[in-house]
């Protein structure tokens, strides 16, 4: 019986340092694959942290460019505005400078027909004056005459 004994004994010792080995080599593969997909889990934790930073900063960028965007719609509007009263205005001022044109046209017609009939009573009052001194002249020479 000693020896189905030592047997056993050798037998469930085997047993048990196979089974140690085996439980070791399983341990080890598991903890390196637990290794490795903590690992892959930090570096998809740190994709994804990467992707909401960019995520958020792009965000941020988009709602500067939103305000941007309706800062130069305000501005384009004002400026539109600006450019239509100013058409308005450009039409005012046009047909102002086209009134004024034809009254400076009318009034050029007539302070030439003014200095032409100025012209005519000068030469009428210079004729006129000239008669009457020669008249005078004559009317002096005969009492200068008489005395």
């Amino acid at each position: 019986m000693d020896i189905n004994l030592d047997t056993d004994i050798a037998k469930l010792i085997f047993s048990s340092v196979f089974a140690l080995i085996t439980f070791g080599l399983w341990l080890r593969r598991k903890l390196s694959r637990d290794s490795l997909e903590i690992v892959k889990d930090r570096a998809e934790e740190n994709v994804i942290k990467h992707l909401e930073d960019e995520r958020d900063k792009l965000l941020t960028e988009n709602d500067h460019i939103k305000k941007r965007i309706e800062k130069v719609e305000a501005e384009r509007n004002e400026a539109q505005q600006m450019v239509s009263r100013l058409s308005v205005e450009v039409k005012h001022l046009s047909e102002k400078v086209q009134e004024l044109k034809e009254i400076t046209e009318q009034l050029m017609i007539k302070l030439e027909t003014a200095t032409k009939e100025l012209h005519e009573h000068a030469i009428y009052f210079a004729a006129h004056n000239m008669s009457e001194k020669r008249h005078n002249a004559a009317g002096i020479k005969t009492i200068i005459k008489e005395e």
